[in-house]
C-alpha cells in the first residue's frame, strides 16, 4: 500500500523490453509506485480495486490488437459507478500506446472514453522519455541521479 504522498501508475503492457523502461523510469521514487498487469483480466482487475494517477495502455494484448480498450472501457465504467454512488474520486489519466493498429482507428472511440495522450509505437522508448511523457501529464516526475553507464539517449515524439 502506497504511503498517502504517493501516486500509483499502472502499465498495462505484455513487452519484457517497455516494462523494463519503466521499472528504470521509475527506480528511486518516492512519490510513484509503478504496478504492472501483462494480461487483459490482470489489468481490469487492477483498475477495479485500485486509484491509479496514470494508466499507461498498450493497445495489443494476447494478440489482439484493439484488446486494451476492454481495459479502457473497465476503468471507465468503475469511475461512472463510483460517481453514481456519490463517492468521490478522480479520473485517471491514460496514455495509449500503440503499434499494433493505426491511431486514427481508435482515436473517437479513446477520446470518449477520454484518452489523454497518444503515443505512436515503435519509439525509442527510454527512461527519460517516460519521465518527460509523466511530466507533460502535470505530475512531475523528477529524474533520479543518474550514473554515467545508466543514462540512455533518444528522440521520441508525442501526440496529445
Amino acid at each position: 500500500m502506497p504511503f498517502p504522498r504517493q501516486q500509483l501508475i499502472l502499465l498495462a503492457d505484455d513487452d519484457p523490453v517497455i516494462i523494463s523502461v519503466f521499472e528504470r523510469a521509475f527506480a528511486g521514487q518516492d512519490q510513484f509506485v509503478l504496478d504492472i498487469a501483462m494480461t487483459i483480466q490482470m489489468a481490469c482487475e487492477k483498475v477495479r480495486n485500485a486509484y491509479y494517477s496514470i494508466l499507461f495502455l498498450d493497445m495489443k494484448f494476447e494478440g489482439h490488437s484493439q484488446a486494451g480498450m476492454k481495459v479502457l472501457e473497465e476503468l471507465r465504467q468503475v469511475e461512472i459507478i463510483e460517481q453514481a454512488a456519490g463517492r468521490p474520486f478522480l479520473s485517471t489519466l491514460v496514455v495509449i500506446m500503440s503499434n499494433s493498429i493505426s491511431l486514427n482507428d481508435i482515436t473517437q472511440r479513446a477520446h470518449e472514453l477520454l484518452v489523454f495522450v497518444f503515443i505512436d509505437k515503435p519509439i525509442d522508448f527510454t527512461p527519460e522519455f517516460v519521465r518527460r511523457v509523466v511530466n507533460k501529464l502535470g505530475v512531475p516526475l523528477l529524474p533520479r541521479t543518474l550514473t554515467t553507464s545508466s543514462r540512455c539517449r533518444g528522440r521520441a515524439s508525442m501526440r496529445s
